[in-house]
């Protein structure tokens, strides 16, 4: 059996408010030294995939693919209150 994976931090999932109180599925598929993770919102039905190597920890890349679906979210959505404002203002 394996062992169970460490407790997550408290506040929002993966430091994203927008993730707060979403279902997220996480779907993994091994290509040689690459990995596939997907990222679903449940609630909204988005899909998002990240690459990454096959050696990398699962919650890094859990973490990846979470942050590319919070910024597929905003997109889609707008951005969550408490949001850090992304990109560059002039």
């Amino acid at each position: 059996m394996p062992p169970s994976p460490p407790p997550r931090p408290a506040g929002p999932p993966f430091g994203e408010p927008i993730l707060a109180g979403r279902e997220i599925i996480f779907e993994f598929a091994g290509f040689g030294d690459y990995a596939q993770v997907r990222a679903i919102d449940v609630a909204t039905g988005l899909e998002v995939a990240a690459t990454t190597p096959a050696i990398a920890a699962r919650f890094d890349q859990e973490r990846l693919a979470a942050r590319k679906l919070a910024r597929a979210l905003e997109a889609r959505l707008g951005p969550a209150a408490g949001s850090p404002r992304r990109g560059w203002t002039a």
